[in-house]
């Protein structure tokens, strides 16, 4: 899939094009986030052996965190799937739905990717101090 649109396009194809291109970045931002968690929580199970400091708080986060992460990622997976039907969308009201259901899925993941930004942020202050 090229990433230029065309003259020959219509509404439809540009359309379908931005909602893969946002399918195919909610995966590679759900990997690196559940990279991220793992190596999370290995940093502190490991500095709190050490300093002997309680972070059980964070600790618990990155659990839920990571459990949110998963969800979304089978989320998107069944997304996904649901969006072959796309492809033989031949009305206005079958492309109205899967628009309008990109744009609920698209407003859910970005919350989510706005939630786990501020905990990383949190994070990261943690392991400055």
């Amino acid at each position: 899939m090229s990433n230029q649109i065309h003259n020959h396009y219509d509404y439809d194809d540009i359309q379908k094009m931005y909602i893969q291109k946002d399918v195919k970045i909610w995966k590679d931002e759900l990997s690196i986030i559940a990279e991220e968690l793992s190596l999370a929580k290995e940093v502190f199970v490991e500095y709190i052996k050490n300093a002997r400091l309680s972070y059980d708080n964070i600790l618990n986060s990155i659990h839920d965190f990571s459990q949110l992460n998963e969800n979304f990622q089978e989320d998107l997976s069944n997304y996904t799937s649901g969006l072959e039907s796309l492809k033989e969308c031949d009305d206005l009201q079958c492309e109205t739905y899967f628009v309008n259901d990109h744009k609920d899925f698209k407003n859910r993941i970005d919350q989510y990717f706005d939630k786990y930004r501020q905990f990383k942020r949190q994070v990261i202050l943690k392991i400055r101090r």
